[in-house]
């Protein structure tokens, strides 16, 4: 009887069952090295800052030559004041924040100002009003600096700022004895600029 022909794989090659078995491993690492390596790279990436833009001016108020919008807010030192009680006196309505360092910078300025125009009958008025911030802020911030002379209102939650279409502090409202807004000035308002309003009011 003549025996079976039938070759046998050789000994030595492995099985493609085995093959897959062994490359599964490898294609799992090679995957998560790629995943990790994708992941570093979007950390490493600056995040792209969103988009910041100023009110377009058709959507602030028209207030130059145009009566002021009044309004009542409560004083830092107790009670409510409203601007049209002013009527008479020229006013500068400056908006303002303790942590705005211009601001900051032209609060002696009205300080001056305002003990200069007290002694005169219907002198100037500066009305500060402070935007978004507590009465304990604005009254430790005050005295540590020793300002104690302006009128103070507080508009916490920016209504009348929004009113004023103020969207950087500081901006003073230069105002004329009938109440009418004669001039804006964007920025520190010094002891030379306020006497320069004034006198051209």
């Amino acid at each position: 009887m003549a025996k079976s022909t039938t070759a046998k794989p050789p000994a030595n090659r492995p099985a493609p069952a085995l093959i897959v078995l062994l490359a599964l491993p490898l294609l799992g690492l090679a995957v998560a090295a790629a995943l990790i390596l994708n992941d570093a790279r979007a950390a490493a990436a600056p995040p792209t800052p969103a988009a910041v833009t100023a009110p377009p001016l058709q959507s602030l108020p028209n207030l130059v030559d145009a009566q002021v919008i009044d309004f009542t807010l409560p004083s830092l030192n107790g009670g409510q004041i409203a601007l049209n009680s002013y009527r008479g006196r020229p006013i500068f309505l400056n908006f303002w924040a303790t942590w705005c360092e211009p601001c900051q910078r032209e609060l002696p300025a009205f300080q001056a100002f305002t003990a200069e125009q007290a002694v005169l009958e219907d002198g100037a008025v500066v009305l500060a009003v402070n935007l978004g911030e507590t009465r304990e802020a604005v009254q430790t911030y005050l005295r540590s600096v020793g300002v104690n002379n302006i009128p103070v209102l507080l508009d916490e939650n920016g209504d009348v700022s929004d009113q004023y279409g103020v969207f950087n502090l500081p901006v003073t409202f230069v105002i004329d004895r009938d109440g009418y807004v004669r001039q804006p000035h964007y920025g520190e308002m010094t002891t030379a600029d306020l006497a320069a309003y004034l006198e051209g009011l």
